[in-house]
């Protein structure tokens, strides 16, 4: 039995990896479990488990001091990361000090968690052979028989690769700067054909990623658009509530066609937020263009207004009002209001005082401050924050 400890400061967190399946049936065993570093560190000298799975910002000893002393001390101890889109700096430094392989929390499911064990442990063990043992037989049967590169898609897509030399992308690692013209412009559906394309051309050269591999950077992929959205203050509400039943339609896929149509809900889903938001920025024109990124750049500056930023620009007061509405779809006011909310409750979902969180987002009242959340999200800052502190 392969022993397993799994380190996060978040109690939840580690409850559910804990219940998220009957861990011995394949091939495995919780040994324990830790809420930092220092406390890892104890159990791992007298657990002695074959695996650590672990968090990497926590407080004390945080992940990646947890891991060098693991790699120098216990180097036949393997490491699994789990992560954060924003940890991805230090996701990166793990990787050099010896991690095996990570796992973004926001669409962590038991396939990818086995798929990452699976890696460590060369899929040739107990836990492959007791997921077999406890499929039911007409799953064996289309494992079998259904491989997941059909033998067709080499010569058909590789073919779409000629004269394609345009904003070809890689799969193995994805930059936002190389996807952010596709978002800003909306040419999504130019995305998908890129991102298919480049698999195809690797299956052409003999070179064809591993499922697991192609599902976890397919989603790695939507969670870096929606947090940049997310970033950008552009709030993307829906997707955030429906990424993970659509990242989980990916990482469900038996073959690369399920995988690549999945791929494209989520990529139409992307495309939907865009239309409805207003994201697409090249719409606007290039005076309103600066204005909205000033707003999102200065929202908390107490002295935003009309005036001041008509002032900033150079432009006519009751022009700008004009236009911005014409283009932007809700008065100027209504848009710095909705923005500097939408961050109130980021902050206030970090269990931050509801008094520096309203100065935090440029707005110098108190009772003011209260009384505006109240009126658009619905309840009071404070019960806003009991509601949802521990959702992030």
């Amino acid at each position: 039995m392969i022993k397993l400890l799994i380190v996060d400061d978040e109690k939840l967190l580690r409850k559910g990896f804990i219940h998220m399946t009957d861990w011995p049936a394949h091939g495995y065993s919780i040994a324990g479990e830790a809420g930092n570093g220092e406390e890892a560190l104890q159990l791992i000298e007298t657990l002695r488990p074959d695996i650590v799975v672990t968090d990497i910002k926590m407080p004390g000893m945080d992940g990646i001091e947890l891991i060098r002393i693991i790699k120098s001390s216990y180097p036949h101890i393997e490491v699994i990361v789990l992560s954060s889109y924003s940890d991805f700096p230090y996701v990166k430094e793990s990787l050099k000090l010896g991690a095996a392989d990570y796992i973004l929390k926001a669409s962590m499911s038991f396939d990818e968690v086995l798929g990452a064990l699976g890696k460590v442990t060369g899929y040739s063990g107990r836990n492959q052979i007791a997921r077999r043992e406890h499929a039911p037989e007409t799953e064996l049967a289309t494992e079998r028989s259904v491989p997941f590169y059909p033998g067709g898609i080499v010569q058909t897509n590789a073919s779409m690769l000629d004269g394609q030399q345009n904003r070809r992308l890689s799969i193995d690692r994805w930059l936002w700067k190389e996807i952010r013209p596709y978002v800003e412009e909306d040419d999504l559906d130019d995305l998908y054909q890129a991102i298919r394309e480049a698999v195809s051309g690797r299956i052409g050269q003999g070179r064809a990623p591993e499922p697991y591999e192609l599902k976890k950077s397919l989603v790695e992929l939507g969670y870096m658009i929606i947090h940049k959205l997310d970033e950008a203050g552009w709030n993307p509400h829906d997707l955030q509530r429906d990424k993970n039943a659509l990242f989980r339609q990916i990482e469900s896929a038996a073959t690369f066609d399920e995988c690549m149509n999945a791929f494209a809900n989520m990529i139409s889903a992307i495309h939907e937020f865009l239309a409805s938001s207003g994201y697409a920025l090249n719409k606007y024109s290039p005076t309103i263009k600066m204005v909205v990124h000033y707003l999102h750049e200065n929202y908390a500056l107490p002295e935003i207004s009309l005036s001041e930023v008509a002032r900033k620009f150079h432009l006519n007061k009751s022009y700008l009002s004009q236009l911005f509405k014409q283009q932007v779809g809700e008065n100027f006011q209504t848009y710095v209001t909705r923005i500097r909310l939408d961050h109130a409750k980021k902050h206030l979902k970090q269990n931050e005082p509801v008094n520096e969180v309203c100065y935090a987002v440029g707005i110098d009242n108190l009772s003011y401050f209260s009384q505006l959340f109240k009126r658009w999200v619905g309840v009071s800052p404070s019960d806003y924050a009991r509601e949802h502190a521990s959702i992030e």
